[in-house]
């Protein structure tokens, strides 16, 4: 007499191969939310850095507006401040770009020593060398002149942007009445 056995066939996983598939399918889960992060992180730096490259901008863009109506450049101007006076008011008011911590700021004075108005044009500059005036006699000189005889004013601005980047800004302007 034969004994036989049957041998059931039975469909479906074992536990070690359970096991395995999740291992598996968890290790494809971490490395794509990994992935997933850095997407975000790139996002995010790079739309913070978009902002504040347009702050600058927009601080240059005033700035620029400013000096081409320039008619008179003070003496108190250095390399970091311009004072003067514009055409559109016709010398009644002093006025002054500066570097004050990490935000450019014009003010404005109708009396002297007194700061009428003030307007911060951008923050996230670089403190103390942030902002920089050039001052030439004419527009191909590369030797810097005494600002009140300037008829060409370089301009440099330096943003500190996400994770410390530097976004430098720099511009040329020629007054139309000096």
């Amino acid at each position: 007499m034969k004994i036989s056995r049957k041998i059931r066939s039975e469909s479906g996983f074992t536990l070690i191969e359970a096991i395995v598939s999740l291992i598996l399918v968890g290790i494809m889960a971490a490395v794509a939310g990994m992935g997933v992060i850095y997407i975000v992180q790139g996002f995010v730096f790079t739309r913070a850095n978009a902002a504040t490259l347009q702050k600058g901008q927009i601080a240059m863009s005033r700035i620029t507006l400013e000096l081409k109506n320039i008619s008179l450049i003070s003496s108190p101007s250095t390399a970091t401040s311009i004072t003067f006076y514009s055409f559109k008011n016709d010398f009644k008011s002093k006025r002054s770009i500066q570097l004050n911590s990490d935000k450019i700021e014009i003010t404005e004075s109708y009396t002297d020593g007194v700061v009428d108005d003030y307007y911060t044009l951008t923050d996230q500059v670089e403190a103390n060398t942030g902002l920089k005036f050039q001052y030439y006699a004419n527009y191909g000189d590369t030797t810097e002149c005494y600002p009140p005889s300037a008829k060409v004013i370089v301009i440099k601005l330096r943003l500190i942007g996400a994770d410390g980047i530097v976004m430098e800004l720099i511009d040329k302007v020629t007054p139309r009445n000096i």
